[in-house]
């Protein structure tokens, strides 16, 4: 009777096999990652794409697009009018921040998005376009509703709503300052005092390539569709909708990989196109790691940028969305963000 043997693996022959397994996971590992990373850009646009037509539906009901923000009317000058003590610690202050609701577009476009409820725990006349009311997020009803998690106002990219990072209710209030009557720089005033709970936002309203204001002679078509409490009709964007950046992505505020602050959704609501950049330059002469187009290392507060590596996601007020390359070139940046600036020559 013949006895079989049975020859076994020898340990070359397994470390050989353990190391093609480890090649073989480490090529099929960015396949993978590079397969979710674009479901979650999938699904980012369509957040994008949704929200512009909830903000197409409240034109359609107001016979205008919502404003990004029920600030200070946007003809606030700083520091003529206002200084940031004034601002936060001066309750008597006609300026201090309290003294307006500072509800976001976000916010008013709730009934459209099918958060009609979550919208009814605002305090009567928060929403109102007209009337500065005082700031709604004291009364115990409207912050639990400010907490609600709103996955359509989130990209999936990011992991924002999993860190536990203040919000500032009041973040993008826009300010012009001008010396002598001349113009010299756009301002966003941010409030001092954050709070936690609040659910965050990865989408702000683009205020124009700069803050919104009420700017003198070539500066004025760089203003945005949605600004503060103003916004136009689609048919008054004389650069097309097309054109016209109406949403876009943001990361808050984050410096060296670092993420100090973050939007709720709730209020605030606007972004400039230049960021922190200097006017027309790509960096800020300040902080020249602060490129007009934030990312997961560096981020402006007050500008837009993504988790995405190669772009950030816009929608455009026709509803259109549209991956922006951090290439992209200021000049065709800028014309994006204003309305009325005449570039619209927009290759990419």
């Amino acid at each position: 009777m013949k006895r079989v043997m049975y020859r076994g693996f020898t340990l070359v022959e397994l470390l050989v096999a353990i190391s093609i397994i480890g090649v073989l996971i480490g090529m099929l590992l960015p396949a993978v990652q590079a397969v979710r990373e674009s479901a979650r850009n999938t699904q980012c646009k369509n957040n994008l794409r949704n929200i512009a037509i909830a903000c197409q539906n409240f034109e359609s009901s107001r016979n205008r697009l919502p404003p990004g923000t029920l600030g200070f009317d946007k003809t606030l000058y700083i520091p003529i009018d206002v200084s940031i003590l004034d601002w936060s610690d001066n309750l008597a202050h006609r300026y201090h921040w309290k003294k307006t609701q500072h509800c976001s577009f976000l916010a008013l476009i709730l009934p459209f998005v099918e958060m009609t409820n979550t919208a009814d725990e605002f305090p009567t006349d928060s929403f109102s376009l007209i009337n500065e009311v005082m700031f709604p997020g004291d009364d115990p009803d409207c912050a639990q509703a400010c907490s609600t998690r709103v996955p359509l106002y989130l990209c999936p990219s990011d992991d924002l709503e999993s860190m536990d990072l203040l919000v500032s209710p009041c973040t993008s209030q826009p300010a012009a300052s001008f010396s002598s009557g001349f113009f010299v720089e756009d301002k966003f005033i941010f409030g001092l005092e954050m709070r936690s709970g609040y659910s965050k936002t990865n989408y702000l309203g683009c205020s124009g390539a700069h803050s919104g204001g009420k700017y003198p002679g070539s500066l004025r078509g760089y203003e945005g569709v949605m600004t503060c409490r103003n916004s136009m009709n689609s048919g008054k964007i004389r650069d097309g909708s097309s054109n016209t950046i109406l949403v876009a992505e943001t990361l808050g505020d984050i410096s060296n990989r670092t993420r100090t602050m973050a939007y709720g959704w709730a209020f605030g609501g606007l972004a400039r196109g230049r960021g922190m950049a200097e006017w027309g330059s790509t960096t800020s002469a300040i902080n020249p790691e602060l490129y007009f187009l934030g990312d997961l290392v560096y981020s402006s507060a007050s500008g837009f940028g993504s988790a995405h590596s190669t772009h950030v996601n816009v929608v455009k007020s026709d509803g259109a969305v549209s991956s922006i390359p951090r290439s992209v070139s200021i000049r065709v940046w800028y014309g994006l963000c204003g309305a009325s600036d005449g570039e619209i020559e927009l290759e990419f």
